[in-house]
């Protein structure tokens, strides 16, 4: 596996292929999407979806930090919302497209690279009342 270039710092990078078996092991461990929002990340994708991650988000070019900021926080409002991964790319992609003046078609770089068989990732609503509409449910 080469390519798949992560900037950490001015002058200091990471590659896919120096974090290939922790990421493994997070995948194996129940890491289900991967996000990477600041960075051009077409190549990124590629390694990842190569490495059997069934859901990656990225940015296809390189993006100011602000924006990637804006689009991570309207991002993961949406996960939180209990929205699936592709619904959230799609609610922060309007964000941005809301703010086309300040950030001029920022919107249309946002992609989701998904196995056309995996259920899209979602954050399933958790607490007492959750226990108490399954308890019910099954009554």
């Amino acid at each position: 596996m080469t390519g798949g270039e992560i900037v950490i710092a001015p002058n200091t990078a990471l590659y896919l292929n120096e974090i290939q078996t922790p990421l493994t092991i997070a995948k194996e461990n129940g890491l289900q999407v991967a996000i990477f929002n600041s960075c051009s990340g077409l190549s990124i994708a590629n390694k990842l979806i190569d490495l059997g991650f069934s859901q990656v988000a990225i940015m296809r070019e390189p993006i100011h930090n602000q924006v990637a900021v804006e689009f991570f926080m309207q991002f993961s409002q949406s996960l939180a919302e209990y929205k699936d991964v592709h619904q959230s790319l799609l609610a922060a992609s309007e964000y941005l497209h809301q703010k086309n003046y300040i950030y001029p078609s920022s919107y249309l770089i946002p992609s989701l690279f998904r196995h056309p068989a995996a259920d899209l990732f979602r954050i399933e609503p958790s607490g007492f009342k959750q226990l108490l509409k399954k308890s019910n449910q099954q009554l």
